[in-house]
């Protein structure tokens, strides 16, 4: 998550504005999208298709182009199966001018352009749908599961809220609620449209990177945050939520095997990708090279970390492969999350070097023994 966010931020996604769109699609076709990957890339080619004409008409550029990075992520707050789509698209289009130099035009939607986005998105993907055979009837989307399609089962099950096996079977997950529940209200540029959801009320200026990528954390999270998990004294699991819902429910209870049957029915498909690149941020766009920010150098500690690891044998005694150059060090993802420099001296606050990495005995004795004699920085015991 931190490291792919970087990534994008440093790499990826241009020095300009952007913005966050979610789509949900209804739950009679959340079923087949669980199912079939190729309807969940054409769902979302054609919501991009109708996010970039809108972006290219409200900018008066009709051959703009634009880009986006999506995550599918294919669970909800409660660890159900829900086949969603998290779009980091830039807020306008790129053009050439009169002088031909290539620019970037902004338009920022207002409620009532994503109101007519949704009916436009959810129109365009159901007559989609419709011409591959899923009109929508009732007897189209009806799951046909086998009895020895595991995973079949507990995907639907998932889906319905249920569990699938042992003596819950087919109930629903146990709730923890508290009074005084809410109405649900859609908040700002935020619509639905026959089930469809679209939110486009999340966007950064060009030079706030630091939230565009706590933005890009937060759509490549995964499915569970250890801190709302727990495990209860009749050792079930409690699975906290990050919001209270309209109705009051905090949290779901689960037994293990209902939560390991959760943990199941999100796994993705073999061989299908969860992030995907389009228009001029997909890796064979022609202005991509254009747009993109220049790949930054590396720092003189990931330099040096480099340099060490090469010199590190494993128990064979063979030399270890140095680590690639576009990975970065544990140091580098510690201060880019939590503002932590791991090269700071914690006395005098100056960047540290790596002089060598020292493994097994007695060397590694001999090192903190000498350590312990040396003159300087107190030493921890």
């Amino acid at each position: 998550m931190a490291e792919t966010s970087a990534h994008w931020v440093d790499r990826v996604i241009p020095w300009v504005a952007t913005r966050q769109w979610v789509l949900t699609v209804p739950f009679k076709r959340r079923w087949l999208l669980a199912r079939r990957t190729d309807l969940v890339d054409g769902v979302l080619r054609v919501a991009l298709r109708r996010i970039t004409r809108w972006y290219r008409k409200a900018t008066c550029r009709p051959l703009g182009k634009s880009g986006a990075v999506t995550s599918i992520q294919r669970f909800g707050s409660a660890l159900n199966l829900n086949v969603h789509f998290h779009i980091v698209h830039l807020d306008g289009v790129y053009d050439r001018g009169a002088d031909g130099a290539l620019r970037f035009f902004q338009a920022t939607p207002t409620n009532e352009d994503i109101e007519a986005l949704a009916v436009d998105i959810a129109t365009a993907c159901e007559r989609w749908l419709s011409l591959r055979g899923f009109s929508g009837e009732a007897h189209d989307d009806d799951p046909d599961v086998g009895e020895d399609d595991a995973q079949g089962l507990l995907q639907l099950a998932s889906l319905m809220g249920m569990s699938a096996t042992g003596e819950r079977a087919g109930k629903k997950a146990r709730r923890t609620q508290r009074l005084g529940g809410r109405e649900f209200a859609l908040g700002p540029r935020c619509a639905a449209f026959e089930g469809y959801n679209i939110h486009a009320n999340v966007s950064f200026a060009a030079s706030d990177r630091g939230g565009l990528e706590r933005l890009c954390r937060y759509v490549l999270r995964p499915p569970l945050a250890l801190g709302r998990l727990e495990r209860l004294p009749n050792g079930r699991v409690w699975l906290g939520f990050k919001r209270e819902w309209s109705d009051g429910t905090t949290g779901i209870e689960l037994s293990t095997q209902e939560f390991t049957e959760k943990l199941a029915a999100i796994i993705p498909p073999p061989r299908a990708n969860q992030v995907l690149y389009a228009g001029v941020l997909a890796g064979n766009a022609t202005l991509r090279a254009d747009v993109v920010p220049r790949v930054a150098t590396s720092t003189e500690a990931q330099r040096e970390a480099r340099a060490a690891l090469k010199l590190v044998k494993a128990e064979d005694r063979q030399e270890t492969t140095a680590r690639a150059e576009e990975r970065r060090c544990w140091a580098e993802l510690l201060k880019r999350v939590f503002g932590v420099d791991g090269w700071a001296c914690p006395h005098c606050n100056k960047p540290m070097t790596l002089r060598s990495i020292v493994i097994r005995e007695p060397a590694t004795t001999k090192v903190v023994s000498g350590l312990l004699r040396a003159t300087g920085p107190p030493v921890a015991a």
